[in-house]
């Protein structure tokens, strides 16, 4: 699919759309789920940005507003996927084609030429060690993305045997897609998906000061608003949302897969899509992030100053779906 066909959908999207009274006390119940969580872990800088049918219709800042560009983490990995996707339709990547057919890198000994583009966006490639989890509390606030660094260690120790086609989520997956998407960019990958992928949408995303190391994986900032304006119509929209099992994925059980980026799962005859990004080095260098997209229909973009745990990442998960779904 073209990049061109992935959005021909988005030019009628983000227009603004009056709330029904019933739409306005899901609104306030989001709002009021979203603070109880900020004021139960201690955010003190958290931004909510909340769509509904495809249109944007309100969001609530503490210490931060919604259009404040924030770290965004691993929500990172939707705008590298998507932007792989989009470029595979314009025909500069071969998704199904191995990396070293397309990536060439110096390579000794074992190494993961083979490992299919398709493989990596779905952290299903068979590399097991992340060692972006024990370096990148070293790369703070060096700007300038690891992917080449990164992807030459990645594949010149290649995969674990026997583990290719098993789940294992892996930054080392997203930084050489972030190498790759880099050498079609002819330099760095993050204008060139900007303009294929974000400027359709009126939105961009920067590298963070603080966190630009981390790239294609995690080091993207954006403010909550501008998220949902890209998750929003992509995940309830476009032929990704309508049926992401026609574009890569993988099963995870339970009726959940992962795939573009995002998990997603089968809802009411519709999808739901979320992910979760943390980023945690000490007490003065944690972010985190969230986003969810029920059934094309309702939709947050969240960010905030902390670390949470895999608990409280859960809590704020529940008390959204709870403020969506329970009357």
């Amino acid at each position: 699919m073209s990049a061109r066909g992935l959005f021909a959908v988005l030019a009628c999207l983000l227009l603004a759309t009056p709330l029904a009274a019933q739409d306005s006390a899901t609104l306030l119940r989001i709002k009021t789920a979203w603070q109880d969580w900020t004021a139960q872990v201690g955010a003190t800088k958290s931004a909510i940005s909340i769509g509904y049918q495809g249109a944007a219709v309100d969001g609530f800042g503490k210490g931060r507003s919604p259009q404040d560009p924030a770290p965004i983490a691993s929500l990172s990995k939707a705008i590298t996927a998507v932007c792989v996707v989009a470029a595979t339709g314009d025909t500069k990547i071969a998704i199904d084609q191995s990396i070293g057919s397309q990536l060439p890198l110096p390579r000794t000994g074992k190494d993961g030429a083979a490992i299919k583009v398709r493989e990596l966006m779905l952290h299903i490639s068979g590399l097991t060690n992340d060692r972006t989890q024990r370096q990148m509390a070293g790369w703070i606030d060096q700007p300038t993305p690891r992917h080449a660094e990164v992807a030459a260690k990645t594949l010149r120790t290649g995969p674990k045997p026997g583990r290719a086609g098993q789940f294992v989520y892996n930054n080392e997956n997203y930084a050489v897609l972030g190498a790759l998407l880099d050498k079609v960019a002819g330099g760095n990958f993050l204008p060139f998906c900007n303009d294929l992928i974000l400027a359709p949408l009126g939105v961009q995303a920067q590298l963070s000061p603080r966190f630009g190391a981390y790239g294609a994986w995690g080091g993207l900032e954006m403010s909550a608003e501008d998220y949902l304006r890209f998750v929003m119509p992509v995940f309830g929209e476009t032929r990704i949302a309508q049926d992401p099992l026609a574009f890569p994925h993988t099963t995870l059980g339970g009726g959940m897969h992962y795939g573009t980026g995002s998990f997603f799962r089968p809802f009411q005859g519709n999808f739901n899509f979320w992910h979760f990004g943390a980023l945690c080095f000490g007490d003065t260098a944690q972010a985190g992030a969230f986003f969810a997209v029920w059934q094309g229909d309702w939709a947050v973009s969240v960010n905030y100053d902390i670390c949470p745990t895999n608990d409280q990442m859960r809590d704020l998960d529940a008390a959204l779906v709870a403020a969506v779904f329970i009357r």
